[in-house]
């Protein structure tokens, strides 16, 4: 087989092209796959140098299957312990990189080195070598990728150089994860627009004041973050995205309050207290819950969505259809406006008798509802504890047949197309679409992806296909509804 090295000899004129030529198309390429390049050729072998967005991630070197010396003579050791011989070559190489490169500036600068404390000095010189050339985007990573608690934080206080917070007006991004945050140091960064913090314990004052020396932040990330609140108010006013990500405790909650910019907002973790109020502007709203035994969970998940009416787009998670339907009005979901939402995904169903009341309550109270989105799982689990809202558990048609009691305002005008995800042709699936098709006027177009993983309940493929191909002759609301089978 030709070598890459022989192939790159053949191009014409490839020993001809201008360094300033090589450089742009290594500007396609990431920070490895441009030094892996280095040993192909005299061409490439400095030119890795003149990248602007440089990549340390001590996996490459530590990981059995990936781990590979990054220089440009290409030589690998055999290490006696991979984890330590592979961070004494990181350590080596970005040295090397650090005092080779000379590049004036620099787009971005990731690293991720668990424990830096080993080896404090050599970090900083790493670290300064991105600041000192005005570094627009810092991604510093100290977490352990083989601890199995993420909120391990023994190693996560790792002092970090004053000079990053003295980049007033190169650094928009930044994120930090297991080092030490002081909001004080936030104060001058004049061009931060986007901020993730990871693996962090985050004082109650520490969060407000931080948000308060970053009137002018666009996105906040906060994941694994030990914290207690995670509150944004008026100091925050060009807050656009707001993610948090499995934190806890958060015994207090989340409050947004006279947040006028967001336009999205994601949440994933335990149920936890929801105070939202004045976000005039959302727009996407994703909400996914942890929990696996039932609680009654309904009032604080009601009052989340009826202080979200106005968003457009609504994601949700499986456990919410099982929880909210224990409300005084069954037909719908109170509201302190009319529901805006035209598009709603609800992730992770199985359609269990549990679910199918909390998503027909959904269903009913999205009266503008123009597109359905609903990924299947056959690996749903039934909450421990739960108990039907109803005087009795049933299910299929013969509770769709009496949900047509109440009409549901948004198959008669609204609902364009619907999309099952993962469809495996179960009864109460099938049922569902026998429902749309049967009711909703207003549809147009129903997608059914067939799902290709092995059934727990020996159907086959052949059987899956058969059952929803016997669909295409359900009896339909509108001649105007299309179905495609993916």
């Amino acid at each position: 087989m030709e070598s890459p090295r022989k192939k790159l000899r053949r191009v014409v004129g490839f020993e001809s092209l201008p360094d300033e030529v090589v450089a742009h198309i290594l500007s396609f390429m990431t920070f490895k796959e441009a030094v892996m390049k280095s040993g192909l050729g005299r061409r490439w072998r400095h030119q890795w140098l003149r990248c602007r967005s440089i990549d340390l991630d001590e996996s490459l070197f530590t990981l059995g299957a990936k781990r590979r010396l990054l220089t440009a003579d290409g030589r690998i050791f055999p290490p006696e312990d991979p984890k330590r011989t592979g961070r004494q070559l990181l350590i080596k190489f970005a040295g090397d990189f650090a005092a080779r490169y000379a590049e004036s500036r620099m787009e971005s600068f990731r690293l991720v080195f668990s424990f830096p404390e080993e080896y404090p000095s050599e970090v900083w010189k790493w670290i300064l070598a991105a600041t000192s050339r005005k570094v627009a985007s810092l991604d510093l990573d100290f977490s352990d990728p083989e601890t199995d608690w993420v909120f391990d934080f023994g190693n996560g206080k790792f002092n970090l150089p004053a000079e990053i917070f003295e980049l007033h007006q190169s650094l928009t991004s930044l994120s930090l994860s297991a080092c030490e945050v002081l909001p004080h140091r936030f104060l001058g960064l004049h061009a931060l627009r986007r901020l993730s913090l990871s693996r962090i314990f985050v004082r109650k004052r520490t969060f407000h004041t931080l948000l308060a020396n970053l009137p002018l932040l666009e996105e906040l990330y906060l994941k694994h973050l030990d914290i207690a609140e995670v509150y944004v108010a008026g100091c925050s006013r060009g807050l656009r995205k707001l993610t948090v990500d499995n934190c806890l405790p958060l015994d207090i909650g989340i409050r947004l309050v006279h947040a006028p910019a967001l336009e999205s907002f994601h949440y994933c973790g335990a149920v936890v207290p929801f105070e939202i109020e004045q976000i005039p502007r959302i727009v996407d709203v994703d909400v996914s819950f942890t929990e696996d035994d039932f609680m009654d969970g309904g009032d604080p998940l009601r009052d989340l969505l009826q202080n979200i009416y106005n968003a457009e787009t609504l994601t949700v998670c499986g456990y919410l259809p099982q929880v909210i339907p224990r409300v005084h009005d069954p037909g719908r979901l109170p509201t302190v406006g009319e529901y805006n939402h035209r598009q709603l995904i609800i992730n992770g169903v199985a359609f269990h008798r549990e679910e199918i009341p909390g998503i027909a309550l959904l269903l009913r109270s999205y009266t503008l509802l123009e597109t359905l989105t609903i990924r299947l799982s056959a690996d749903k689990k039934r909450l421990d504890g739960y108990e039907f809202p109803l005087r009795k558990a049933i299910g299929g048609s013969a509770f769709w047949d009496k949900e047509l009691e109440i009409p549901f305002p948004c198959m008669e005008d609204n609902l364009r197309y619907v999309k099952l995800e993962g469809f495996t042709g179960q009864m109460n699936q099938v049922e569902f679409v026998e429902f749309l098709l049967t009711t909703a006027r207003s549809l147009r177009e129903l997608i059914i992806c067939v799902s290709r993983e092995p059934s727990k309940f020996g159907h086959t493929m052949e059987r899956r296909w058969n059952i929803v191909h016997s669909l295409l002759y359900c009896p339909r609301a509108s001649d105007r509804i299309r179905i495609d089978i993916e």
